[in-house]
């Protein structure tokens, strides 16, 4: 009977959890809907003001006149503390938020009022229809793909988060290291992260909430390209104090550094078992028996596919042990 009880208990925390993971998942899918109807009603604009949200009221059908829509307007303005510009992002949202106003929208309702808005933004439009606009969306999408991905043909999960975290996300790594096996599961995505084609599709697909606009793309190539040059500083860094710490003066990283290495990342097996590793890994990767240099040191820990793979956070923690 006490088993029962512990057993129960357990699926009752594992079920609260999920029903977290997933409350968070959707909250941020709808601040991402939300985002992007701001963008289109606001122009290019850090403020959404009486004409934008005027398109909004139309949309959700309102049935007064610019007379009424004036004074209905300066009414949401006193009520909400917004400036003589209108509500700036984070208001915005919250006026959509709120659930006493008139304009509080289910995800549903967002999602309807999103591909009304969108189907008649002529900017929108005319960028779509546009050939020369097309192929530099898939140039800076293929660009945002080489920065995150560091030569390899899929994007991990550190690469995407930096990609993410541009794009609002709210997570912590704990929170975030759970969402993106759910985002490659839902996606359809390998474990290891996106491919270029799937970046392209996971930024334009016109239903998901990650979509970004051809303006919000080059952001993106901005922001990602700065971190691919600031992460690749550290990593280097990173990469060069371990191997010293490792291999000591010698130029060469051998079996017992590496060793080292590998307990601190719970390696399992006893000393015997790890020299036969060793030299398979000498087989694989063409490393001299005497050790691997730091430029294959280097490789080892950026190949996804290799058991001593290490993010930059992981680097950290290991030289901080």
């Amino acid at each position: 009977e006490l088993i029962s009880l512990l057993q129960q208990l357990i699926q009752e925390y594992a079920s609260r959890d999920s029903r977290s993971m997933a409350d968070s998942q959707g909250s941020w899918q709808r601040d991402k809907k939300i985002s992007r109807l701001f963008r289109v009603l606001a122009g290019g604009s850090s403020f959404v003001g009486s004409v934008g949200l005027r398109r909004l009221a139309d949309a959700m059908e309102y049935p007064g006149d610019e007379t009424s829509w004036s004074q209905e307007y300066s009414g949401m303005v006193a009520t909400y503390g917004w400036g003589p510009s209108g509500p700036n992002k984070k208001q915005f949202n919250h006026f959509m938020s709120d659930e006493s106003s008139a304009y509080h929208c289910t995800d549903e309702a967002l999602k309807f009022l999103l591909e009304n808005l969108m189907s008649t933004n002529p900017r929108r439009a005319s960028k779509r229809s546009a050939k020369s606009g097309a192929a530099s969306r898939q140039a800076n999408i293929q660009a945002i793909f080489k920065s995150l991905s560091h030569g390899y043909d899929k994007i991990p999960q550190g690469g995407m988060r930096p990609l993410v975290d541009v794009m609002g996300y709210p997570g912590s790594d704990d929170i975030w290291e759970q969402d993106f096996v759910e985002m490659c599961a839902y996606f359809g995505w390998d474990p290891k992260g996106p491919t270029e084609k799937q970046l392209y599709a996971f930024l334009s697909d016109l239903d998901s909430p990650y979509y970004c606009s051809d303006e919000e793309v080059e952001r993106l190539l901005l922001e990602s390209s700065r971190y691919s040059h600031d992460s690749m500083q550290s990593w280097a860094a990173n990469v060069a104090t371990l191997f010293t710490n490792l291999a000591g003066c010698s130029g060469l990283l051998d079996s017992a550094g590496l060793k080292r290495m590998a307990d601190m990342m719970e390696y399992p097996d006893d000393d015997i078992e790890w020299e036969r590793d060793f030299q398979e890994m000498c087989t694989e990767y063409g490393w001299a028996p005497q050790g691997l240099s730091l430029e294959q040191f280097s490789n080892l820990l950026a190949d996804p596919d290799s058991s001593c793979h290490c993010t930059n956070e992981d680097m950290v923690n290991i030289l901080a042990d």
